[in-house]
């Protein structure tokens, strides 16, 4: 081996979390993370009010996108792991505001605040990513998440196309996803953990050749979806179908 000296990420690892912890981060992150499914709707929703052309659908879902992964990487280089609370509070307030104001906006001012709600997503993601990364049961946490945030996008997608939009248009549906950041303010603030164990890494480890060809692989074929998705509700018009059942 020479004088070789092979360094690995030693995860500190925090099992110390409270069940109400765990939960709080879980479920500041599913609500972060369930716009994505809910766009179709959302979006087709707002083109079909007006306040939305057809080429300004494909711009929202991208500067959400796009916020999402800059909120969540700027966070990573920048935001030490403390002071969690007030960072995730705030960022749910953004959430609240910008779905709030989205709700009555048009052409370019909806692009900027879903850009503003995708970037304070991203740091709710930033948050429930460093607890994932060290929990000692972190795929199984993972699997909470992802299964947690399936059932609410499924239950948001049957609420909003048959309770919400006859009754309140696409307002309510933006009026609804604030109403569930704003509710999450509470138990954000009384459980949510303090501040992570920062994580021994020894030295920045960056993907190899393999690997990074993965990772392009996976962001071509999820952008190729999602640039798809994005328009479902009007394609489905132009196929016949309402828009209940397109969002169903």
């Amino acid at each position: 081996m020479g004088d070789h000296i092979e360094e690995t990420l030693t995860p500190a690892e925090t099992p110390d979390l409270s069940q109400q912890q765990v939960a709080s981060v879980v479920s500041i992150g599913v609500i972060a993370g369930v716009i994505p499914a809910l766009q179709p709707i959302l979006l087709g929703g707002l083109n079909e009010a007006g306040q939305l052309t057809s080429e300004q659908i494909g711009r929202a879902g991208m500067v959400e996108g796009l916020g999402m992964l800059l909120g969540s990487f700027l966070a990573t280089l920048f935001l030490p792991p403390r002071a969690l609370r007030p960072l995730s509070i705030s960022a749910l307030i953004i959430v609240v505001a910008a779905n709030m104001l989205t709700a009555s906006a048009s052409g370019n001012a909806v692009l900027l605040l879903r850009a503003l709600n995708g970037a304070a997503s991203g740091v709710i993601l930033w948050v429930l990513v460093g607890m994932l990364t060290r929990a000692s049961d972190g795929a199984r946490l993972f699997a909470i998440y992802v299964t947690a945030q399936a059932i609410l996008a499924t239950a948001l997608s049957w609420g909003i196309s048959l309770l919400v939009l006859p009754s309140l248009g696409i307002a309510g549906g933006y009026w609804l996803i604030a109403a569930l950041a704003l509710l999450l303010l509470g138990p954000a603030a009384l459980f949510l953990q303090r501040a992570y164990v920062p994580i021994a890494t020894g030295r920045i480890m960056l993907p190899t050749a393999p690997g990074l060809v993965g990772l392009v692989a996976i962001l071509c074929f999820l952008a190729g979806i999602l640039a798809l998705w994005v328009y479902f509700v009007p394609l489905a018009a132009r196929l016949g179908h309402d828009s209940k059942t397109a969002g169903l």
